[in-house]
Parts: C-alpha cells; sequence; structure tokens
C-alpha cells in the first residue's frame, strides 16, 4: 500500500518557496535523482501557484511514495476551466506571459491528470524513482 510522505495544506505565494524546499526533502528521501527531483518541485511548483492564484488561495497537499514513484495531489477548491487538463499550448502567438503551468508540468511528469468540477480541482502527477528509457 502507498505510504504518504507529505500531507499539508498551504495558502498564499508565501509558502511556496517552503512547500518547494519540504518537497525536495520529500523527493530526495524517496530516491529520485536530482535531475528527476529538479523537474518534480517544477512541475508541484507549477500546480500549487495555480492553486493559489486559480483555487481560492488555499490548497492541500498529498505526497505519496507509490514503490515505483513519487505521487503529488494538489487539491484546491477552484472550479478549473474547461479544456484546462492540456493547458496552454506553449508554441501561441498570442503573447500571453502566463498560462503554461499545465503544459510545463505535464510535460515534466511521467504520469499527469487533472479532475476539475464545482466542488473544486485535483491536479495529480507521477514521477517514476528510474529515469524512463
Amino acid at each position: 500500500m502507498p505510504a504518504n510522505v507529505l500531507d499539508l495544506t498551504f495558502e498564499a505565494a508565501t509558502d511556496l518557496a517552503g512547500l518547494r524546499h519540504r518537497v525536495r526533502q520529500c523527493a530526495m528521501e524517496m530516491g529520485l535523482t536530482p535531475h528527476r527531483t529538479s523537474d518534480f518541485i517544477l512541475a508541484v511548483n507549477e500546480i500549487a501557484a495555480n492553486a493559489i492564484v486559480h483555487g481560492g488561495g488555499k490548497a492541500r497537499i498529498i505526497l505519496t511514495h507509490t514503490g515505483t514513484g513519487l505521487r503529488c495531489v494538489i487539491a484546491d477548491k477552484g472550479p478549473g476551466a474547461a479544456g484546462s487538463a492540456q493547458g496552454a499550448d506553449p508554441f501561441d502567438k498570442d503573447g500571453a506571459e502566463h498560462g503554461r503551468g499545465l503544459w510545463v508540468a505535464r510535460a515534466l511528469a511521467d504520469w499527469f491528470d487533472v479532475v476539475a468540477c464545482d466542488a473544486g480541482t485535483t491536479v495529480t502527477l507521477e514521477t517514476l524513482l528510474d529515469e524512463p528509457l
């Protein structure tokens, strides 16, 4: 059975630096390589920042060691947006300076899912302990 290694609520953008530190600590302890840890932290940060900005300013993160990887679930009370599961096209020439977080997180994770409804949005991503070939 997977074991939770981190379960906490975070608020406001000021909590993000501390959250990244805690996630880095957990990732290294669970056996992610330094490269995979950096990618995992970036993906988690993008989702956490989205939760703060679009999810009502408060969210919950749960990190779970699955035996083969590290899974992150971030849940907030925001309704999400239609089509948000893919994230913005990074090559879109509209000049937007934001809107790439989901795309970045999806690109960095080995597994990624978004569930959005009126009650809230939950993003799940997983990174494998060993780098895929």
